[in-house]
This record gives structure tokens, sequence and C-alpha cells, in this order.
């Protein structure tokens, strides 16, 4: 059986939201004792994923925060609060040795939906990855 050769790069982008009516009411904790219904479109402001494979680790990189993390290879990413959601994004979406780089549109914390869109972005790169 041949295995067949994938795209070394790959990227996508997800758009944030702007909440109409009920905003932050499907966070816990109010979700788990409210319930909660949001009404929310998406904006032409977006959160983009680029990932490259290869190299001899993996590097991550969040030109919003600001932030560089360099992990050995074959090292599950610890969960220690620099770059979680990229970190859990590759433990469930292993890639191997890879760069990683995030940017949004908009700022972290700004109520419009952002790391919704960046772990839609990260899951449709890195599923892209794996074919």
């Amino acid at each position: 059986m041949t295995v067949p050769l994938l795209s070394s790069y790959h990227s996508a982008t997800a758009p944030v939201r702007l909440d109409f009516a009920g905003g932050w009411t499907d966070v816990p904790p109010f979700s788990e004792r409210e319930g909660g219904v949001v009404v929310a479109a998406a904006i032409g402001l977006r959160t983009q994923v680029h990932l490259v494979l290869g190299g001899n680790a993996m590097q991550l990189v969040s030109e919003d925060l600001g932030d560089e993390l360099t992990i050995p290879p074959h090292v599950l990413p610890p969960i220690d609060g620099r770059l979680d959601l990229l970190k859990a994004a590759l433990r469930l979406y292993p890639v191997g040795p890879c760069a990683l780089t995030t940017r949004s549109d908009v700022p972290a914390g700004s109520g419009l939906g952002s790391s919704g869109a960046l772990g839609v972005a990260l899951v449709a790169a890195l599923a892209s990855a794996q074919g």
C-alpha cells in the first residue's frame, strides 16, 4: 500500500461573531444553572491559522499575544496556561514537528468569540494536515 504524500502547508480561517442577544449566557457557570441561548451572526473579521509540517520541534506562535513556544518532538504539550488552546488542539490532532502560527483581526477578550473562531480554524488546519 502506498501512503499519499500530504501537503506540508495548511491554513484555515474562521469568522468571529457579533452577539445580538444572550451574549455569554452559553458560557459556564451561567449556562449550567440557567441554560443559554445566543442570537449571533458571523462578521467579516477573522481568525487565521497557518500550519507548516516538518522541522525538528513544534513551534507555536500567537502573533496577537506576542507569545512563542517551542516544544521538543515526541513530547505531549503540557496544558500549563501558555497557548493552551493550541496545545490542546495538537493533543487531539497530532501532526508531529511543525510551525503553527495564529493571528486574529480582533483582540482576545473582545467579546466577539475570538477563542471559538480560533478553535474552529485550528481544527480545520490540523484535520487537513492529517488528510
